[in-house]
């Protein structure tokens, strides 16, 4: 049986797709499973044996499945998939979709599980994200200076560039926060891709912080493992620390919590995001011309630190 799943966006969807990999492989142990992706997405499942096959998009991954005949292909596009191809001009008798009736009425993981009619009623599988005993030992040389503090914990702010500046709260409040942190015993390692290189030097005054922006994917998911709280905007690396089950603080602004939170337990996760009346208005017209960003603003770094403080037992 040849199965396909197509989720073309960023690291955190891909994430929240993982226990539908893993669900469709428990219900067909026999199947043939592939998945298209986009290329910086590449690394939550590459060298992994969580699907058979790994198309990306940016290698011709939408034409190479169009020329496959599929017993199921399952669609974890929330929104739209206009632009990456059209899935009707596929090959495959049972299509599975939800659309956008329920888009933002549930968690992204639990739309994807619906989508397996199959598994209806079961647990749901854990989230998934690529590491290995070579990048914890990479991890654990990068933070080996922080091990004998109190704590260590993780920041990320990240927000993927371009529109979705509008959901960061701010490096200078991370700044403020770590600094604030620091003065608790607290280590910090500060973690981003290139987007976040330049903006993390803001944090190479403050004693006991390590900054790492120029590692795979597998090991930032190690040193977030390693550390006691991780705390980010709704970005990739915050669905990654859902994945390794580590304590995890997500500051919100214009997206959808009940959508993207962490995937995690009540004690384990919480979210900050402002209860004012135009909050979320992510895909409305008004995200993207906001200038004033008042619900990002509205959330104070004290707010952080004091939940901070209370998830790390301080």
């Amino acid at each position: 049986m040849k199965i396909l799943v197509i989720r073309t966006c960023g690291i955190g969807n891909v994430v929240m797709a993982t226990p539908l990999l893993r669900a469709i492989k428990r219900t067909w142990p026999n199947c043939s499973l592939s998945l298209l992706i986009e290329r910086r997405a590449e690394g939550v499942i590459v060298n992994t044996d969580l699907v058979d096959t790994l198309y990306v998009y940016e290698d011709d991954g939408w034409q190479k499945i169009s020329e496959v005949e599929w017993d199921k292909i399952f669609i974890c596009e929330p929104y739209s998939i206009e632009g990456n191809g059209d899935w009707r001009d596929l090959k495959s008798k049972d299509f599975r979709w939800a659309g956008r009736v329920n888009l933002f009425k549930k968690h992204e993981v639990v739309q994807n599980m619906e989508l397996l009619r199959e598994f209806d009623g079961k647990e749901i599988p854990q989230l998934f994200v690529h590491s290995d005993m070579y990048s914890d030992a990479v991890a654990r040389d990068r933070i080996e200076s922080l091990m004998n503090l109190k704590k260590i914990v993780c920041l990320c702010s990240g927000h993927a560039g371009g529109v979705h500046k509008q959901k960061d709260w701010g490096v200078e409040k991370y700044c403020d926060l770590a600094w604030k942190l620091y003065g608790l015993g607290c280590g910090l390692v500060v973690i981003g891709g290139s987007l976040e290189a330049e903006s993390s030097k803001c944090f190479k005054e403050i004693p006991n912080t390590v900054i790492v922006t120029d590692v795979p994917l597998s090991v930032t998911a190690s040193i977030i493992d390693m550390s006691d709280l991780f705390i980010g905007n709704d970005c990739g690396p915050m669905h990654v620390a859902a994945a390794v089950c580590a304590k995890t603080i997500g500051i919100f602004g214009p997206t959808y919590a009940i959508k993207n939170r962490p995937w995690l337990p009540g004690p384990m996760y919480y979210v900050f995001q402002s209860k004012m009346s135009c909050v979320p208005c992510y895909f409305k017209p008004e995200y993207a011309s906001c200038k004033t960003r008042a619900c990002m603003k509205e959330i104070t770094v004290e707010a952080v630190l004091n939940k901070a403080v209370e998830m790390l037992g301080l």
